[in-house]
């Protein structure tokens, strides 16, 4: 579960405070599937780096998998974040040095996986997302579909427990874009993790079973 308790985030300068979240208070039980809609620049991806362990927070309180975001060490954190969050960005942010099969075999190698098992794992998510001809190619002979669909095995590989996808749509065209959700959302079903998206696109947004709106720093359901 996640759960988020008088969230506040702000950013202060010597003139003046921005307020970015405020008050936010959000319960998200295992195995849901959330959306979370809002402007660009409305906090959404602030909220998930939060959420996530990849930013601080002012005040208030973020419990995920029974553990206080805020009482974790960075070392800790980053190890949480090893076994058991994936992140999916707008930006693949995929590496350009490495081939396709090796950017998904990544994680893997991070988490101590033999190099033989790392790879039949990869192999076969691939397959999912339709990309096991392109094993061995540079990702810059990707299309932008193809570098999405990508991103998406390297973060679920590992069958991470909670998947949090930030705009992973917001590049493409609408029929690729319901194309890599639809690949996306089946295989976190099949994982049974906990899927949080982050979108301005309201027809993908109401394909999730919770729904909320994040505007001017307040979150409200939908």
């Amino acid at each position: 579960m996640i759960h988020c308790k008088n969230l506040f985030k702000s950013y202060k300068t010597s003139e003046f405070e921005e307020i970015i979240l405020n008050n936010i208070n959000l319960e998200i039980k295992d195995g849901s599937s959330v959306s979370i809609s809002g402007k660009s620049g409305s906090g959404k991806s602030t909220l998930f780096h939060i959420m996530s362990g990849l930013e601080k927070f002012t005040s208030g309180d973020v419990l995920i998998d029974g553990k206080n975001v805020k009482n974790l060490n960075d070392k800790d954190m980053s190890a949480f974040r090893k076994d058991h969050i994936g992140y999916i960005y707008q930006f693949h942010h995929l590496l350009y040095e490495f081939s396709v099969i090796e950017n998904v075999m990544m994680p893997l190698h991070i988490k101590g996986m033999n190099k033989d098992l790392a790879y039949e794992a990869s192999i076969e998510i691939l397959k999912r997302v339709a990309l096991e001809k392109r094993l061995d190619f540079n990702i810059n002979k990707l299309s932008g579909g193809e570098r999405q669909r990508v991103a998406i095995a390297r973060a679920l590989v590992g069958s991470p427990k909670y998947i949090f996808a930030d705009e992973p749509t917001g590049n493409l065209d609408k029929k690729n874009a319901l194309n890599v959700f639809s690949i996306m959302k089946e295989l976190v079903v099949e994982n049974n993790s906990t899927f949080l998206l982050a979108t301005h696109d309201y027809e993908i947004s109401n394909k999730m079973s919770q729904k909320y709106l994040l505007e001017n720093g307040e979150m409200k359901a939908i």
